[in-house]
This record gives C-alpha cells, structure tokens and sequence, in this order.
C-alpha cells in the first residue's frame, strides 16, 4: 500500500487525472475572464489601435487611392461625430471624440498612401497612447479608501460605482447603511442602478437622497431615488445624471391630450418618461385639480398648459375666477368660455355653475339609452365627455388664488356644495394657491379632501410642511429641497413633483414651457357649452337639454337618417375642405330644417367615421371631410349636396 502511494506521488503532474485537469483550466478560464471583463475598459484603447492597424493593412492591400481613403473615413468621422452627439451629453466628451475619429482617418488616409512601413507603427502606438490617457485617467481603477476590499461585494471588481457606493454610502455610519447597489447600466448622460437594502424601506432611501449625493460627490439636482416600478419594498431606483436634463428648458409644442383616454402630457422626468395627467377619466368623470408652489415656481406657466389642452381637446370647456382682475392669466381672458376678475363675478359664475349641475343631473338621470345587449336603460350615472348618449362638453373650473377666493363665505359654500357631487355630471375644480393648508382651502376638509384625491401637482416650496400637506403623505419627497436657481443662473421654474392617478413617481419633474401662450389661447375648435336658461327660481332649469335619444338602437331611426343625409351634404357642398365641427353644427343649427339634434349630429360624425364605414374621415382635431364613398352613398339616397 505504501509503496503504491509512493508511486502514485511521483507521477508527473501532466499525469494528473483529467476531471482534476478540467477543473483547473475552468477556474483559470473564470478568472482571465472576470480580469478581463474588469480591465475591459482600460484594454479598448489596445484594441482600437489593433484595429486601425488591420484597418490600414487592409486598405493599402485592396489599392485604394488615398483621396478616396480620406473620403471614406470623412464620411465615418461625420457619423462618428454625429452618433457621439446623440449619445454624449458634456462638450468636452464630444470633442474628445471627434478627435479620435480624426486621428484615425488621418492615419488610416497616410496608410494607404504611404504604406504601413516605418514610421507608420510608432506613429500609431505614440499617437493613440497620447489620445488613450485622458481616457485610461478617467477609467483608472479607483481604490475601495480605508476599508478592507474583502467586505465589499463581489461585484465591485467589475464595476468601480458599486465598490464607491460600499465604501461611501453603504459603510457603517454612511448615509444608508446596509444596503447595496446592483446592477448598474450607463443610460445617456449617466447611469441607472438598483439599491438594495436589508434594513429598512424604499421610503428610507428615498429620503436621504440629498445625503446619497454628498457622499458621491455630485451636483444638486443630479441625482434622482424613486421607488421601483413593481413597488418592492427592499429596493430603489437610482439615477445619477452628472448634467441633469431638466436644467435645459422643456418646451410644450402643442397639445398632447388623447380625448379617449382622457390622459395628456403635462411635463417630462429627468430619464426622459413623460409625465401623465388625467383629465378625466372616461367612464367615471372629471378629476379635480390643486396645484401649489411658491412664487416663481412656475403654477401660472402650467396652468397656462392645461388650458391650452383644454381648448385644442374639443370636448372641455374652460372657465377661470382670477381675482387680481385678469392679471394673473391674461392672455385667457377673452378666450375662454366664462372668466370672473372680481369675487362678484366669481360669485355670480359659481351659482350658474350649481344650477348646470343640478340641471344636468336631473337631465342625465332620465336619458334613455339601449346598452349593447339591446336592453332598454334609463340613466346614466358617470360621465364621459361628449358621450353620444347625451353629447354633453366637460366644464373645467380654474380658480386662480384659490386662498382669496375661498375666503369668500358665498364662494366657498359654492364649491362646497358642488364639489362632491360635480364629477358626476361633468364638471371639476382646478384650485391654486401658494399655500395648500387648510386655511387657504377655505378651512374645507370637503373640499382639501376632493382635490387631494386628484392630481396634485406640487411645485417648488418654502418650507417643507407645505409640500408634505398637499401631497397628503403620498410621496416620500420634499419640494423645499429643490433649487431656487440652477447654477448657471438661469430659473428652475416649472420643476416639482405630480401626485395623480397614473403618475406616482416619487422623481423630480418638469413642467412643459407654453412660449406662446395667445397663439394657443386663439386656435383651434373649443367645445361649447349646452345653452344657460337662468336659474330655476326663475322658471329656468339651469342649462337647457333637448329630450335624449339613445344611441346603440335609436328611437327614431328617421331622426338619425337625417342626421346623417345633413352631414353628408354639408361636406359634400364644401368638397375638398377640411370643416371644423363647430362651425358645422353652428350654420346647420341656422340653415337645415327640420334641424337634427345636436346629439344625433354628434352621433352622425362618429358612424360616417367609423373604420368600416369611411363615409367621410378625420383630417385633424374636430375636422372632417367626406370621401368618395360619401359622395357615391349621398347620390344614392338621392339627397342633393
């Protein structure tokens, strides 16, 4: 037995049993790999002259003239240059890679003129390891400071932000203690990761963002922590933008506003996500609205957004109470349906809006309608705008100084009584104010409450219990803490943060830029509100309605015929315009007899429209035009254009 050991132990070692062997050469294969994808970085220098070394080999063998070399590698440093622009933020970054690309182009060009001979090589390696040092500088490998590299994840060798964050932010008494990052990715402009903590919650990171970013060593407003999107509790979203985006102006270049989600496109996140705001929601009704911020903040700027949007949708009409006479939204004053510029008239607005609502629940209460199993219904209990059932707009209430105008006792007890009941038949509240406490809401927790279940849209504030009051704890966030200016001196107007059905991020946002408010205040085909017939006291109902007509299976199939013949004709006369739907129900209303129903008009435009149909096509917001089917199906019914 012995003596076999002996033998077995002067065996030489290429004898060795191959499983032994195997497993040797793999864990030497890991661990070149792991160096190597560590190193990679700091290796893509070699390989890139490697590479124009074959690239000039190749060029000089196929005979190519230099002139055409030297086009050649023109046209890819001009798609170098512009790839670079489009994935490199920093100036500096751009014009190291430009030249770069025409380093390359000029030796590849001498190469194929003069050969790859001597001196070509050492112009090479001297030339492209000059280049190669601000790029090994700027990728070197960065210590882990005073701690054992051996505590820090396995992960840091491969990726040097995550042996920063173990050694800044993770390490005992750091800004966030147990916790980890993981899988980081470089996104335009920055980078993105997953922090992962095994004490505490997402709201923990979240709140000690501006901790998190001293101890990288960034700038305010360049670094971003929200909760993921699946909602786990253990982890965060971070995004580090070294030149934050939103610093740049973000400018709205029109509306945005899909009618049949009710959804629009109220500003932009740092990573480049839209910010969603909800109108309304189509089978439920409006969603109200309170807005806050401090001065220069940016509320009149979005407000003049949502307005926008609301007069280019063509199914919300737009009221504003603005007690500082007008000043405060002046390009709006003669462009929107109704605007009050005192508490009198905000007053008299308000009644007439209470008798519409109960005007248009005891009209919505009796449409009869056919559901699409063909079962005869009666009442309709939410809203969606311009319904065919009953073709009815949404109103939108903007109160400008919400504080001011709340302070009013008749006001207040105005929007008290319709704000709870409002969303039902089609009609929301836009408050805004400086100040979201109870006393500027009319000390109102009937009202606080239905315009904090909205879209709350929170801009920058003056101190931190203002910004946590209106988003009523839903976000771990702290509008305070935003810049009052960027470091350049240019303003950070319109940046905040948005609570609202569909955009919960707890990240900062910027709202769009309206640059020219009038021309938007001025165009397009605004809806219009159902007649106004005076108060009930008064023998009026408030807002006049026409007896309803359903809409799957009409009552008077005659009725909707005609509607149909009037709206074939009317574009069959203007044939080759594009007609706004106002202006067509308006000289229809003036000219046609018998003159259909607003409804039955509505409801005509939606089945001539209709993919299987294509009587007559959309051609823009609210615009129609009939097509040659219409004209041929006009022809046969015999009706004259």
């Amino acid at each position: 037995m012995q003596q076999a050991e002996q033998v077995r132990a002067e065996l030489p070692r290429t004898l060795a049993p191959p499983i032994a062997r195997s497993a040797r050469s793999s864990r030497t294969a890991k661990a070149a790999g792991r160096h190597g994808w560590r190193l990679r970085k700091q290796i893509s220098p070699l390989a890139a002259m490697v590479g124009v070394w074959v690239a000039g080999c190749v060029l000089r063998w196929t005979g190519l003239s230099w002139w055409m070399a030297l086009a050649a590698g023109a046209a890819c440093t001009a798609l170098g240059a512009a790839a670079s622009v489009w994935r490199l933020n920093r100036k500096i970054e751009r014009v190291y890679a430009a030249a770069v690309l025409i380093a390359i182009t000029l030796w590849a060009t001498a190469a194929t003129r003069y050969g790859i001979g001597r001196p070509m090589p050492a112009l090479l390696a001297g030339g492209g390891g000059l280049l190669a040092l601000p790029w090994w500088w700027h990728h070197r490998l960065r210590g882990s400071g005073k701690h054992d590299p051996e505590v820090l994840p396995e992960d840091a060798e491969e990726d040097p932000r995550i042996g920063q964050w173990a050694a800044t932010v993770a390490r005992p008494g750091g800004p966030l203690t147990d916790s980890r990052l993981v899988e980081c990715e470089d996104i335009r402009g920055g980078w993105a990761g997953t922090i992962e903590m095994l004490r505490g919650n997402t709201a923990r990171a979240v709140m000690a963002t501006a901790d998190i970013g001293a101890a990288l060593k960034l700038k305010a407003g360049s670094i971003v922590i929200e909760p993921p999107p699946e909602g786990e509790l253990h982890l965060a979203k971070i995004l580090v933008l070294p030149d934050n985006p939103l610093a740049r102006r973000v400018d709205w270049t029109g509306p945005t506003i899909d009618v049949e989600s009710g959804v629009s496109v109220l500003g932009w996140y740092a990573d480049g996500e839209p910010v969603h705001y909800r109108h309304y929601r189509p089978g439920s009704g409006p969603i109200h609205d309170l807005i806050s911020g401090c001065t220069d903040s940016g509320k009149s700027r979005t407000v003049d957004q949502l307005l926008a949007e609301e007069r280019q949708s063509g199914v919300i009409v737009s009221h504003v109470i603005d007690p500082q006479g007008g000043q405060s939204l002046p390009d709006w004053q003669d462009n929107v349906d109704r605007y009050a510029r005192s508490i009198q008239e905000a007053v008299f607005l308000l009644m007439q809006a209470r008798d519409r609502m109960y005007a248009r629940n005891a009209f919505l209460a009796s449409v009869k309608w056919v559901d699409d199993k063909g079962r005869g219904r009666v009442g309709i209990g939410q809203f969606t705008p311009c319904d065919p059932r009953h073709g009815l707009p949404m109103l939108s209430i903007t109160i400008d100084e919400a504080q001011t105008v709340l302070a009013d006792v008749a006001c207040k007890v105005l929007v008290e009584e319709m704000i709870g009941m409002s969303r039902k038949c089609g009609i929301k509240f836009r408050l805004i104010t400086q100040v979201p406490l109870l006393p500027s809401l009319g000390n109102s927790m009937v009202i606080r409450d239905a315009v904090a279940a909205g879209n709350v849209i929170v801009l920058r504030t003056a101190n931190r219990l203002t910004g946590q009051v209106a988003l009523n704890g839903t976000l771990p966030v702290d509008p305070c803490s935003l810049p009052k200016q960027w470091p350049d001196g240019s303003t950070t107007s319109g940046l905040g943060f948005v609570s609202a059905p569909g955009a919960d991020r707890a990240a900062t946002m910027r709202v769009g830029y309206v640059e020219d408010v009038f021309h938007w205040a001025t165009t397009g085909d605004p809806a219009v509100l159902e007649p106004y017939t005076g108060p009930p006291a008064q023998g009026g109902d408030g807002a006049s309605q026409e007896t309803p007509q359903p809409t799957a299976v009409p009552d008077d199939p005659d009725q909707q015929r005609i509607g149909e013949d009037t709206v074939l004709a009317y574009l069959a006369a203007h044939a080759g315009q594009d007609i706004a739907r106002g202006e067509m129900f308006n000289t229809i209303q003036e000219t046609v007899a018998p003159v259909p129903a607003l409804r039955t008009l509505t409801k005509a435009l939606t089945d001539l429209s209709a993919p299987d149909v294509r009587l007559i096509e959309r051609t823009g917001r609210g615009m129609y035009r009939i097509t040659d089917a219409g004209r041929a199906e006009l022809e046969r019914r015999g009706v004259a254009a």
